[in-house]
């Protein structure tokens, strides 16, 4: 775990060409190296013995409409020391036929061909092969900026960062929507050390493409993609990653555009039903708490994982109803168990609405100890609670916004009946 945090704001990033490391200044494009670089260093090419600034690893699975398009963005970035690292995941379109007449022509470009084993694995096997100081991720039917790789290059050199997230656009931009507007659009600030204001204040997650690290802290952390999680992985990385950073910077530029819908994308299925989405959060739920466990962050910061364990779930349970939305608080109560031993809920900086669901969910009559809850009551869920628990969260007028809104499209459901 990193050490205690400071944080700083800070405008535009600095100029490469004015920064120094151990003296010695960092002129134009040449790379950043960090510290823990000189006993991690990437493999040099075996041919030229160069190591690339940065490297872009791609993963490609059928998308052999948009692959021209991802490729072209990042062959024209006006940063070019770069190695581009796509991935084949077993693709039986045309992508494969698109990436060797790339590779015919961008020497830069490598293949790497696999089985397919999905997203993660291609990331992984990405990551193994990567010869770069600095990793970054595009997915193979989106786009980056012609400038992207220059202002992350920069931001790395000027503040000597482990991992760099950076905005984004949606593509097309009319298909964005609040929410996603929300989460791509970071304030421009500098961590020192890890703060639980990374994950749960930053715009921090939970896409990966936006989120650049250094390889030394990649290999020194031991951090890949979880290749068990079918859904979620970048959340899963995310909060694996953000607490073992020395230096996190976020930086306000929207560097990316993230193609918002495409026919058979993971995105796509997965809006797909609340209770499907469910099941996939209370794994990713899980797996992030047993993580966090593990290496003492849950008994550090209980309270601020424990809020977004409740935001993560909670909304997905209440819009189910009988029997299917009570298994889905059992479903909950089981995920919790284990993680809440030994830990007083009263005493972690829960609001009183997040307790009282809490309580409810656990079976706990009075105190704040799981250790005291009753077995055989059954979870509960009232409608006032989550009104409450939605004021608390989002403050009274967003909340009568929403609660407006839904009786507004309750209406119109009923009248076009």
């Amino acid at each position: 775990m990193s050490e205690p945090h400071a944080v700083q704001s800070f405008g535009a990033a600095a100029d490469p060409a004015s920064t120094k490391m151990d003296g010695v200044p960092v002129i134009g494009t040449a790379a950043y190296i960090p510290e823990t670089a000189r006993t991690t260093m990437p493999e040099a090419d075996a041919l030229t013995g160069h190591v690339p600034a940065i490297s872009l690893i791609v993963p490609v699975y059928q998308t052999e409409d948009y692959l021209d398009e991802c490729l072209q963005s990042i062959a024209s970035q006006s940063f070019t020391d770069l190695e581009i690292v796509c991935v084949n995941d077993g693709s039986t379109d045309g992508s494969r036929a698109i990436l060797e007449r790339w590779a015919a022509t961008e020497p830069r470009l490598r293949i790497i061909d696999k089985a397919n084993g999905g997203l993660s694995s291609a990331r992984n096997a990405g990551i193994a092969a990567a010869r770069g100081l600095l990793l970054m991720f595009v997915d193979s039917d989106d786009r980056i900026l012609a400038d992207t790789c220059e202002k992350v290059q920069a931001a790395f050199a000027a503040h000597q960062a482990d991992i760099v997230t950076f905005g984004a656009w949606a593509l097309p931009r009319e298909d964005s929507y609040p929410w996603l507007e929300r989460v791509l659009s970071p304030n421009n600030a500098v961590y020192h050390g890890f703060s639980p204001d990374i994950l749960f204040r930053e715009a921090s997650r939970p896409f990966s493409w936006r989120t650049a690290v250094s390889s030394a802290f990649l290999r020194c952390s031991s951090l890949t993609f979880d290749e068990q999680v079918a859904f979620g992985e970048d959340q899963v990385f995310h909060f694996m990653a953000y607490p073992q950073s020395e230096c996190t910077v976020f930086i306000a530029d929207r560097l990316y555009e993230y193609r918002v819908r495409r026919p058979g994308s993971l995105m796509s299925c997965h809006r797909e039903g609340n209770a499907r989405r469910f099941h996939e959060h209370q794994n990713i739920a899980r797996i992030i708490l047993h993580g966090w466990q593990q290496r003492g962050w849950l008994a550090s910061w209980p309270g601020p994982m424990l809020n977004w364990v409740l935001d993560f779930m909670i909304y997905d349970i209440h819009n189910q109803h009988g029997e299917l939305r009570d298994g889905l608080l059992r479903g909950l109560r089981d995920v919790l168990a284990p993680f809440l031993v030994g830990i007083d809920l009263e005493k972690i900086g829960l609001g009183r609405a997040s307790l009282s669901i809490y309580r409810s969910i656990m079976g706990i009559r009075r105190s704040g100890h799981v250790e005291d809850a009753d077995p055989e009551r059954p979870p509960t869920l009232s409608s006032l609670q989550m009104n409450l628990y939605y004021v608390e969260q989002h403050g009274f007028w967003d909340a009568l916004k929403g609660f407006c809104g839904r009786w507004w499209r309750r209406i119109r459901e009923h009248l076009h009946r």
